[in-house]
């Protein structure tokens, strides 16, 4: 079941069905698919580390597909600082700046 999950979401992403930055509904695929969610939940996070999602707690998963894993993976940390910092009120210029600076 596994391997049908992980072949039916490649295949929609090459096919063009599922495009960057959709968000396959993990809570509907065990019933269409009569899988269990932890089976979904392990595809998705085989996914994740294929660089094909990324995995978010405010927003679930989010295709990525056409970035490289070492992308994916900073669009998942830009994704936890963006959470972080609206749950401190901060504007959203002042993460960017801080950013910046450590980046210079």
């Amino acid at each position: 079941m596994f391997e049908q999950i992980a072949v039916g979401l490649r295949r929609a992403i090459a096919d063009g069905s599922v495009r960057p930055g959709d968000r396959p509904p993990p809570r509907e695929l065990p019933a269409r698919l009569e899988a269990n969610m932890h089976t979904v939940l392990r595809a998705y996070q085989s996914f994740r580390a294929e660089g094909l999602v990324s995995m978010h707690r405010s927003r679930g998963a989010v295709v990525v597909a056409n970035r490289s894993r070492a992308s994916a993976a900073l669009a998942e940390l830009v994704e936890e600082l963006a959470d972080r910092a609206r749950a401190l009120g901060l504007k959203p210029d002042e993460p960017a700046e801080l950013l910046r600076e450590a980046m210079a």
